[in-house]
């Protein structure tokens, strides 16, 4: 697998379009109290999320899972219907989850236990009858759950595959969500993180300097860490790349200091110069690795946000330009100033940049 993903699946036997429409409801509520909201246009969100009916299943692909048991006990409950919750992480890790009006009645997991097995909660086949197709018995299950040799060394995703097919579900989605995107039966909701401060700014030249400025106030402490998160994507393919201009009366203090650079997830050391107080440093589009997996893609991306995978960047328009960086930093000494950051197009960029910043976090 090579990654982190997750979804869940309501039982629905019979197609109820009273079901779907409930689901749909449940879903808008949840992500509009998370702190997000629907658009409608793909280009304008940052989380789509797909509904899609299949076979005794009406299945939610895109939810985030960082709250998976949480988000299976909600949906359980208000819907009173069983639900599943799959998690799984590279080809050992497998968590499967099966919710019932609001309560787990049991768990498949060797999510803490990875290493070895027998897996840390094994299931109970027999509490899983009431979702078993009526070709599939309880012995079929607990088969299935058992690792065999041909499942070395993926034995936790020998067990996921023959768990899917037993149970009915679209294993074409289970392990590709973006698939679901396509399908004309799937219900698509897009979503737009408040949190996040769009700058829609598109330009035939060079923007100019100041359409790109956040400002944040900053209230130091001595070794206090703090982090600077912020991206976006180029309007077209010739977008060279941008220079992240950090300055403010923080920087001019000596209250705060950057210590670390990170692009996708790694360390690096940032090409950075000073000027006039300013701390430059170049984003070179054309220098950034592709992730694995996606190679076929005639662009150059950075991790875009923190995600359990990389379905997000895969499926990006061609020849646009997607990039996430974030710095990390700590207090000197206590004091009060300000940190701005302005992005640059650099030279020979013949599209804008479309930018979106997420804020400040102090104290991290």
């Amino acid at each position: 697998m090579g990654t982190t993903f997750g979804n869940l699946h309501v039982f629905a036997p019979v197609l109820n379009e009273v079901v779907l429409k409930l689901i749909v409801q449940l879903v808008r509520k949840t992500m509009s109290e998370s702190g997000f909201a629907e658009v409608d246009l793909a280009e304008k969100g940052t989380h789509t999320i797909s509904i899609v009916p299949s076979n005794i299943w009406i299945s939610i692909y895109g939810w985030n899972l960082t709250h998976a048991h949480e988000s299976a006990v909600f949906f359980s409950r208000e819907l009173s219907a069983s639900v599943l919750s799959i998690e799984a992480h590279d080809s050992d890790i497998t968590k499967l989850g099966l919710y019932q009006n609001g309560s787990q009645e049991d768990v498949y997991s060797n999510w803490s236990n990875y290493d070895n097995f027998p897996p840390e909660s094994s299931g109970t086949p027999e509490k899983w009858q009431k979702v078993l197709p009526s070709n599939v018995s309880t012995d079929d299950l607990s088969q299935a759950w058992q690792p065999n040799d041909d499942d070395y060394p993926f034995a936790a995703e020998g067990i996921l595959r023959r768990i899917v097919d037993l149970l009915l579900l679209d294993a074409r989605l289970i392990w590709d969500e973006e698939k679901a995107k396509e399908l004309k039966a799937a219900v698509q909701l897009t979503f737009r993180d408040t949190r996040i401060q769009p700058y829609d700014v598109k330009a035939t030249g060079l923007p100019k300097f100041e359409q790109y400025n956040y400002t944040e106030k900053v209230n130091s402490q001595k070794d206090q860490r703090f982090q600077i998160s912020l991206g976006g994507r180029s309007a077209g393919g010739s977008s060279k790349g941008v220079i992240v201009d950090i300055s403010g009366s923080a920087l001019d203090k000596n209250l705060v200091v950057l210590n670390q650079f990170m692009r996708q997830g790694v360390s690096l050391t940032p090409v950075q110069t000073l000027v006039d107080k300013h701390i430059h440093i170049r984003l070179n589009f054309e220098d950034v690795i592709i992730p694995a997996g996606i190679s076929d893609l005639a662009a150059y991306y950075v991790l875009f946000r923190q995600s359990p995978s990389h379905r997000d960047i895969a499926m990006s328009k061609l020849n646009e330009t997607i990039f996430y960086v974030f710095f990390e930093g700590r207090g000197l000494r206590n004091g009060s100033g300000t940190i701005i950051i302005k992005m640059i197009p650099l030279e020979n960029s013949e599209e804008g940049v479309l930018i979106n910043i997420v804020p400040i976090t102090i104290g991290q």
